[in-house]
């Protein structure tokens, strides 16, 4: 499947001194919202961090963190070019009041996953991560015919519950049976 993607610099919406505070992040998170939606078909959405040497965790949660939870299962977004270690730290450190989980590209292209527990998903997540990172896509009735003793709606949680983490993004898509299901995307194995 064809995957659409958009990318900005945040520094492009927002000075990178003014991201400070509560009311600099709701508002960055506005502009953010509407950069995207003028892009409806867009799948994959990359924030650049460039030009940006700090951010404060009020920033961060009210900009980064519920961006991701507005769009969780339906776009994914990725975080990119951040000047140090220090950033992504203060970014993440939001993540684990909300259980979102932040993805981030370094300078070779490789994604990292930020967030709750330092990043490290519960031991049921990371089973079902597991299986379903294999996949470039995955439904309910596959994963549930993948484990031992789960149902498809069983199954639906579990996936919802990492979409939700903003891990995976949904589709609608055509069941075998004729009917619509959701297809599940790993977004790690589709961002490119």
């Amino acid at each position: 499947m064809q995957f659409n993607c958009t990318y900005i610099e945040l520094s492009s919406l927002l000075s990178p001194e003014r991201a400070r505070g509560v009311e600099p992040g709701k508002l960055a998170k506005e502009q953010l919202i509407e950069f995207i939606e003028a892009r409806a078909n867009t799948d994959f959405v990359e924030i650049s961090m460039k030009e940006f040497a700090f951010i404060d965790v009020s920033f961060a949660r009210e900009c980064i963190i519920n961006l991701i939870r507005h769009y969780a299962g339906n776009k994914a977004i990725i975080l990119s070019n951040f000047q140090d270690d220090f950033l992504i730290d203060n970014i993440t450190v939001s993540t684990s009041r909300f259980k979102v989980c932040i993805l981030s590209k370094n300078s070779q292209n490789n994604l990292f996953m930020h967030g709750p527990n330092n990043g490290k998903l519960s031991n049921k997540d990371k089973e079902i991560w597991e299986i379903i990172s294999t996949f470039d896509a995955i439904s309910s009735s596959k994963l549930a015919s993948l484990m031992d003793k789960v149902s498809s709606s069983a199954a639906h949680g579990k996936l919802k519950k990492l979409s939700d983490m903003g891990l995976l993004f949904k589709k609608r898509g055509k069941a075998k049976s004729g009917g619509v299901e959701d297809i599940f995307y790993p977004v790690t194995a589709n961002y490119q």
